[in-house]
């Protein structure tokens, strides 16, 4: 049985209609998919209510997803728990073949990536050149280098960074089902 032994509980006006038992974020709305939340809700609150918020400690969280006990924990787009499969960040790579200065594909990069490093290796000598500061990930699937260096004959290792989600809390219970009502420790963030 979901019990709520907060440590610290703080008061906060609403800006957005709030449920309770979710997330929400330090200026009153519920918090969204992935999102730092300041605390979850202990009551249902209309625009402009003040609103108690558990901050720290433990406290009952509304599940969006099935999760077992021990799982870090993050917010929906509703704000209810969901188990945050990245809770790291991700460092990807990706060796594509180089060409004239402007677009090039890198295939799963996104805007919200971080750009590490791009090398160029030559295609004949093997000699390796950091072009990072040449570079920037101008659309998904694409980063560019206009005005840059041509690379027509070389390759590219590109390595990027997908930042991960920020773990809210874990789960003191398994929720079965969205809608379960389970035990979460808060971490503070």
């Amino acid at each position: 049985m979901p019990q709520s032994i907060p440590a610290q509980t703080l008061t906060i006006v609403a800006t957005g209609i709030v449920t309770k038992r979710r997330f929400v974020t330090m200026l009153g709305a519920l918090a969204a998919a992935g999102a730092h939340a300041f605390g979850v809700a202990r009551y249902n609150a209309a625009v402009g209510d003040e609103l108690p918020v558990d901050t720290l400690g433990t406290t009952e969280v509304e599940a969006g997803g099935i999760f077992a006990k021990g799982d870090p924990l993050t917010p929906d787009a509703t704000g209810r728990a969901v188990l945050n499969a990245q809770p790291q960040p991700l460092v990807k790579t990706a060796l594509i073949a180089g060409g004239a200065a402007g677009d090039h594909v890198v295939t799963g990069i996104l805007t919200t990536d971080i750009l590490v490093s791009v090398t160029e290796e030559d295609g004949t000598s093997g000699v390796m050149t950091d072009r990072t500061a040449e570079f920037e990930i101008s659309a998904a699937d694409t980063i560019n280098n206009t005005g840059g260096t041509s690379t027509a004959t070389d390759k590219l290792l590109v390595v990027y960074q997908r930042p991960g989600k920020p773990t809210v809390a874990r789960a003191l219970e398994a929720a079965a089902a969205p809608g379960d009502v389970v035990e979460a420790n808060l971490i503070p963030n």
